[in-house]
């Protein structure tokens, strides 16, 4: 009875130890891609190289999902059941809530969009989970040498809920517009699937896609993310590498 009682103990003493997970729950700019689609990246990707040794990054972004299709689905419930009190979870969505010729997916930004997003947040706050809103990352939609918003009023419905719940926020939306449009289209256009023919192998006659990222953008899209929640000293920024152990990604 010992020599199971005590690998028991160890066992629930490594559980109640462990570092919180960060989870994240979002669209094709968050997820995860492999084989055919790389070099395509989301920025949850991105993340896993800002985050400490003990830390995961639970990447639950799906493409091609809005706020309502991710409930209907069951995506969001099945973050309910697997994350653990403590925990925190980056809630990224609108790229994809305003396609009003896909009914699974529409969600008007001042209706359906919102109130989704309430439910998320109140589901995640009663389970001990820490809910962080993030506005949906900028498109590379540039018109004659200018960004222009591609998501219409999703950002603001997003920083809306923030405020009327007092959840944290990460505005990506005016972070990515800042600095995209700081960096000019041609470099800015290195950070996503924008392929010149011949340039790898997966799209060998190249590709024009500004909305998602190649690998290399997810981790300077992520390192974003991290300067924001360190610059607002939201708890989650105890999870992140300090200063310095990762050279910031420019």
């Amino acid at each position: 009875m010992k020599r199971l009682l005590i690998p028991m103990l160890l066992a629930c003493a490594s559980v109640l130890s462990a570092s919180p997970s960060i989870w994240i729950l979002g669209n094709s700019t968050t997820a995860r891609y492999n084989g055919k689609y790389l070099p395509r990246a989301g920025w949850g990707v991105g993340l896993e190289q800002w985050v400490k040794p003990d830390v995961r990054v639970e990447n639950y972004g799906r493409g091609g999902r809005s706020t309502k299709s991710y409930l209907d689905e069951g995506h969001f419930a099945l973050v309910l059941r697997r994350a653990r009190k403590g925990d925190f979870a980056f809630i990224q969505f609108g790229h994809n809530d305003g396609k009003k010729d896909i009914a699974r997916l529409y969600a008007p930004a001042d209706g359906a969009y919102r109130d989704n997003l309430r439910l998320m947040v109140s589901r995640l706050r009663e389970k001990g989970i820490q809910p962080i809103i993030v506005t949906p990352v900028s498109r590379c939609s540039f018109r004659d040498g200018k960004l222009y918003n591609s998501l219409s009023d999703y950002p603001e419905a997003a920083r809306t809920v923030a405020a009327e719940l007092q959840v944290p926020l990460i505005d990506l939306n005016a972070i990515s517009t800042e600095k995209l449009a700081g960096m000019g289209e041609e470099k800015a256009l290195k950070l996503y699937m924008v392929l010149g023919r011949g340039e790898h192998p997966n799209y060998p006659d190249g590709l024009n896609d500004r909305t998602h990222f190649r690998d290399s953008g997810a981790v300077v899209v992520a390192s974003w993310v991290v300067a924001a929640c360190r610059e607002q000293k939201l708890p989650v920024a105890e999870l992140f590498l300090e200063q310095g152990a990762l050279a910031e990604a420019k």
